[in-house]
């Protein structure tokens, strides 16, 4: 490839069930769900980079979720409800 050809766009292809699928259509607009899925995953990394294989195994397993993170950040900040 040469300098002067424009690089494809990274992409990320995932598979996920019907049911997921659905729920993502009902719950989140469509012109919205890349940004959705781009900002969960820079959360995930952000989250792997700093605690590492402890973070990929709470986030695999369902230990650890965005929501956890979310409620963390806002008990920090001394955010309530």
């Amino acid at each position: 490839m040469e300098d002067d050809e424009p690089r494809a766009k990274p992409r990320l292809s995932v598979d996920i069930t019907e049911k997921e699928q659905d729920r993502m259509r009902d719950l989140i607009p469509w012109g919205l769900q890349s940004a959705i899925v781009r900002t969960l995953m820079n959360s995930a990394l952000d989250l792997i980079e700093e605690y590492g294989e402890v973070a990929l195994a709470g986030l695999i397993t369902g230990k650890v979720s965005a929501l956890d993170v979310i409620r963390r950040l806002d008990k920090e900040k001394g955010v309530t409800n």
